[in-house]
């Protein structure tokens, strides 16, 4: 009966050990009409007429800890929930702070999909708190009537369950109970409109009771030492074993059992022993839900299937990423939302395509700033020097053109800008007017490997307006990529590489003999034997490239020097005929070298930097960095321009990407904590965004607008987070960064 479930609920409160059972109900914020309830006045003497402002109605439900009553506000007589603790329960100082945690996290986690807090107070001595009434059934009743949901209604329940826990996780709370009776159906009709048109929430989440901060100094720890607190047929592997912290990942694996419950009409494990059900949670694979649903998408699948894995870094991390998953795939989109098309008009027929794979050993962060030095890739696998030229025209977006020659062929193209994200992809396309193209596109991709490593994917596409060219890339691309992976494992059998990209040939004959000569002087002058063996090394093994923009800093760093004995070393290898000294120009935006100076009479008081479009004055404090060259008599640097918007020309940018007109894309990003900026050539503001450890959001959406709106700015959460920016008001193409 209604009477004897409310009875129920605070009895299985009364005991944190009796919650763990799935065969009492949910506990004492249940806040639907029980059938019938308890009516006030003399049937009841038990029921008081009046606590603080609200006038009672009837009792909802009594145990040891106190009762529930449906009340009525003053001014509207909207009904309430109002939940009192009894005289007795409040002197025991374990169940007062468990009471007093429950009002201050139920206040955190106000939102649309829970059932709220109204306020809190204290009656005759007893504690009560108001809260906001559902008229409706709990899910597990509806699923027992229902035996199971279709795909579509199951994901949008599950959805709502995750819009619920948005607030709770962004600022470290995890729930750690999420099971169908512990979520109410505030109706039977499913995302029927209400009044106004707009469909409310599917369903509410109710039962914050054993909610907690993820940083116990904030919530009280209020567990008590071996018992086990939640429903075992929900509950994750780490949060039954007791191992490692808790994150909001155990919520998750919740939402997981749930959703598979809400398609299949059943739980993935079942045993009436909880030590046997613990087992399978933490060593059992999940039934296959596809065998049980035939009819269900690989899409719900996937979401399920990853959302119980055993490991919590193997699952979607928190709500804000399993609802991310969840609305991609009722909208039909595929991971990384909806693709636009980054080719020009063309018949499918035409395009040559080549999709390219490497199992590499080394993993994606340390390949990627060799991956995506393109400067330094092109010259490696035998691609000229490239011409370039930034054209303005008015009303237009700036334009760069490039020539070059290939095998003799002249070649000219329009260079789009890159895309990237740090560490994971990128992309080019080049648009032709002359030679055997008509466009090209290279996307490069590093996806880690689940037993370490990387699987690193080139695709290429074009059309060839006539003949064929370039039979010999891939065997170019393999021989670098291999390379830069034997580089980085350092392999005691391999033969020893001091360049990742290419074989280099020391310097010989007469200019080996000016190299010794010169750096012996630098020791009759007083430089350390340490620099004198690095500058030796530098000089005659290290690549052309390189040669043409030596920095003190980086070279400290390489030879472990410090960073005065490398300045000094420089300095005094100008001095000697070994270095040639020079003056780079830095962008104050984007830190890339703009011009560079011989000596400092040749400065203007303005440069101009291309890649910004940005005209800036010249600080001598902030805008000049000294570099050094190889002297032409002991080797010659290479200066031609292999790329010049590749991701290595802004080692400050962890992302870019192009989001033309009406176009929807989405950054999965890995930020660590710290401020980063969102710019845009076209935007006459700057977006920031604060990423902190532990609290915060991991998915966000923005809209790119004319004028700066602060209620845009997202606080993200450091370790794994997505950006979903749409571009609705602005009719050109818009160049993003994230830096």
């Amino acid at each position: 009966s209604a009477t004897a479930r409310a009875l129920a609920l605070f009895q299985a409160f009364d005991d944190p050990q009796d919650r763990t059972s799935e065969f009492l109900p949910a506990v004492s914020d249940q806040t639907m009409i029980p059938e019938g309830g308890i009516p006030s006045g003399g049937s009841d003497p038990f029921c008081p007429q009046q606590i603080g402002s609200y006038t009672i109605v009837r009792r909802l439900g009594e145990g040891g800890m106190g009762a529930v009553y449906e009340g009525r506000t003053p001014r509207t007589g909207a009904a309430v929930a109002i939940k009192v603790l009894s005289r007795w329960a409040f002197q025991q100082p374990q169940a007062k702070e468990r009471f007093h945690k429950e009002v201050r996290l139920l206040r955190e986690v106000n939102n649309p999909y829970v059932a709220n807090l109204i306020e809190s107070g204290e009656e005759g001595g007893e504690p009560y708190l108001a809260m906001e009434f559902i008229a409706g059934r709990d899910l597990k009743q509806v699923l027992t009537e229902r035996q199971k949901f279709d795909e579509r209604t199951a994901l949008r329940i599950t959805a709502d369950i995750c819009r619920a826990l948005l607030p709770a996780h962004a600022v470290g709370i995890i729930h750690r109970d999420i099971k169908p009776a512990n979520v109410l159906v505030p109706s039977e009709e499913f995302g029927s409109p209400g009044k106004s048109g707009v469909r409310g929430p599917l369903v509410k989440l109710t039962d914050f009771g054993l909610a907690r901060h993820i940083d116990q100094t904030e919530s009280l720890q209020l567990t008590q030492t071996g018992s086990l607190l939640g429903t075992p047929y929900y509950m994750a592997p780490e949060q039954l074993t007791g191992k490692g912290d808790l994150t909001p990942a155990v919520d998750v694996y919740a939402l997981g059992v749930t959703l598979f419950e809400l398609l299949s009409g059943r739980r993935p494990f079942e045993a009436e022993d909880h030590i046997k059900l613990a087992g399978l949670h933490c060593f059992t694979a999940p039934p296959a839900l596809r065998k049980l649903v035939p009819e269900l998408s690989e899409g719900a699948v996937g979401i399920v299937e990853k959302a119980l894995a055993k490991e919590p870094h193997a699952r979607q991390m928190d709500a804000a990423r399993l609802l991310l998953e969840i609305e991609r795939l009722l909208r039909g989109e595929t991971e990384g939302g909806a693709k636009k098309s980054l080719l020009p008009p063309h018949d499918p027929a035409n395009i040559v395509a080549g999709e390219f794979e490497w199992e590499l050993d080394s993993s994606p962060e340390t390949l990627w700033p060799y991956v995506c030095n393109t400067e330094r890739v092109n010259q490696a696998i035998g691609l000229p020097g490239v011409n370039y030229q930034l054209v303005r025209e008015p009303g237009k977006q700036e334009r760069r053109l490039a020539k070059a020659r290939l095998s003799g062929i002249p070649l000219s193209w329009e260079e789009h800008p890159y895309e990237w994200i740090e560490g994971r992809r990128m992309s080019i396309l080049r648009e032709f007017d002359r030679g055997p193209f008509k466009w090209f596109l290279s996307t490069v991709t590093l996806a880690p490997r689940a037993n370490g490593g990387t699987t690193l994917r080139q695709s290429l596409r074009k059309i060839v307006a006539k003949g064929e060219i370039g039979a010999k890339g891939r065997k170019a691309l393999d021989r670098v990529y291999q390379r830069i992976d034997q580089t980085l494992r350092g392999r005691p059998e391999a033969a020893p590489v001091t360049d990742a990209f290419q074989e280099i040939r020391e310097v010989s004959g007469g200019a080996q003999r000016r190299l010794k000569q010169r750096v012996d002087k630098l020791g009759e002058e007083g430089v350390s034997p340490r620099f004198q063996a690095a500058i030796r090394q530098l000089l005659s093994k290290a690549a052309a490239q390189d040669l043409a923009r030596v920095r003190p800093n980086p070279l400290a760093k390489r030879f472990r020097l410090s960073s005065q004995e490398a300045l000094e070393g420089c300095l005094r290898g100008v001095k000697q005929g070994l270095l040639t000294m020079h003056w780079d120009i830095l962008c104050p935006t984007c830190r890339i070298s703009s011009e560079v100076r011989d000596t400092l009479k040749e400065l203007q008081e303005h440069a101009h930097c291309e890649a910004c479009d940005l005209d800036f004055g010249i600080d001598f404090g902030k805008s000049l960095e000294l570099i050094f060259r190889v002297h032409p008599e002991i080797r010659k640097a290479d200066l031609k321009t292999y790329c010049i918007g590749g991701p290595s020309h802004f080692p400050h940018a962890v992302a870019q990407v192009r989001i033309t007109p009406g176009e929807r894309t989405e950054l999965n990003l890995n930020l660590g904590a710290g401020g980063y900026l969102l710019r845009a050539p076209q935007l006459a503001y700057t977006i920031p965004l604060l990423v902190e450890n532990g609290q915060g959001t991991t998915h966000a959406e923005l809209q790119l607008t004319k004028e700066f709106d602060a209620r845009q700015v997202p606080l993200l959460k450091a370790g794994g987070q997505s950006l979903a920016i749409t571009n609705e008001e602005f009719e050109t193409d818009v160049l993003l960064r994230v830096e």
